[in-house]
């Protein structure tokens, strides 16, 4: 008896948007939203566009956060090296991002993980006087809790139970132990699930601050492969992105740049994200809030905290670490601090994503491949 294989394109899978079959495809509909499809070419071409400004805050940024980690037996000098070597003019970033998911689930992730490290080295093979750095972007200040609290094992769901108000990324990591403990006896049947229970146990119990376990824990799997792990929500980093919040306050741009692309997009392509007026969060006592504006005062109504236009940008420029990017700004900010040659993303990302080239060219930073 012999087994036949049949493949089939993307398209007729019908699990993926027509815009996203099309991207696939390379179809000519989309090169106003994109620039150029991702090859070879367009990433040598992507680099001589790339931001070198901000590379010492971001490695000092970097080797701070390593720093306040604990991590469990794994050898971080590929990792140390890498971050290095972002100081030199010629290295740049292959970035992947995503939420912080409980126990770096679901699967997903790590495909993504994975598949950025296999560009980074391919990169490095095909362009040898340049050095790719393989990324993973945190999503710390994400507050959609009930998107990352839970995860599946053996068909038995585990969810992690806990208040929470802020970025994720600040939360306790003790409240997680009661499912170490509930899933202790299920890993330790296999000597596999023994070494994977030890990495799970050491990244949350040795680390208080739920970002820096996650960066343990993904540091255990793939710190071999170099991944730089980065936690934005950091003072330094935000400090870079100010004139982008202040601009965003006196222009709107996000809105307006977004429902320009849409009514464009919508001649052939339903847009993933509709254009929003409130674009910038406050974070402040550990609640993260969206300020919103009424025609004449800023707010933040869970803060309780009013801003007239004045106060509100004194504020960005004295307290960066105060405001929080929205899925539209975070694009801007990502690529605003990080030497990005090219940025590897789901579906669904790569569809927002689409929605904004426009508004990267008018805040004149550099549109990744």
């Amino acid at each position: 008896m012999f087994l036949r294989k049949k493949t089939i394109t993307i398209k007729e899978t019908d699990l993926f948007s027509k815009l996203i079959c099309d991207f696939i495809d390379n179809d000519e509909k989309l090169k106003p939203f994109l620039g150029d499809f991702p090859t070879l070419k367009s990433v040598k071409s992507s680099i001589g566009n790339i931001n070198n400004h901000c590379r010492v805050d971001l490695v000092e940024t970097l080797r701070e956060q390593y720093n306040q980690t604990s991590f469990s037996n794994v050898k971080l000098s590929a990792v140390e090296s890498n971050i290095n070597k972002l100081l030199d003019l010629n290295a740049y970033t292959i970035t992947t991002g995503h939420q912080i998911h409980l126990l770096a689930s679901p699967l997903f992730l790590i495909y993504k993980i994975i598949s950025t490290i296999a560009y980074a080295n391919y990169l490095n093979e095909k362009i040898p006087k340049h050095h790719c750095v393989p990324c993973f972007w945190m999503a710390t200040e994400d507050h959609d809790f009930d998107e990352i609290n839970s995860f599946e094992l053996y068909n038995e769901t585990y969810s992690w139970n806990v208040e929470s108000s802020g970025p994720v990324g600040d939360f306790s990591t003790k409240s997680i132990i009661p499912i170490l403990n509930s899933i202790e006896s299920v890993l330790k049947q296999s000597s596999f699930g023994s070494e994977l229970y030890s990495i799970y146990s050491h990244a949350y119990m040795k680390n208080e601050k739920y970002a820096d376990a996650i960066r343990s824990l993904l540091s255990s799997f793939f710190g071999e492969f170099g991944l730089v792990v980065i936690d934005p929500n950091h003072r330094r980093l935000k400090k870079l992105f100010v004139n982008e919040f202040k601009d965003e306050i006196n222009n709107n741009l996000v809105f307006t740049q977004i429902l320009n692309t849409n009514k464009k997009m919508s001649e052939n392509y339903k847009p993933q994200i509709n254009a929003l007026h409130s674009n910038i969060f406050y974070l402040s006592k550990s609640v993260r809030s969206k300020i919103e504006f009424d025609g004449d005062k800023y707010f933040s109504k869970i803060h309780n905290k009013i801003w007239n236009k004045s106060d509100l940008l004194s504020e960005i420029d004295d307290f960066p670490e105060n405001f929080s990017p929205n899925v539209f700004l975070r694009t801007l900010y990502q690529q605003r601090i990080m030497p990005n040659a090219l940025y590897l993303g789901g579906a669904n990302e790569i569809a927002y994503w689409l929605q904004l080239k426009d508004l990267f060219e008018k805040m004149s930073i550099n549109y990744p491949v």
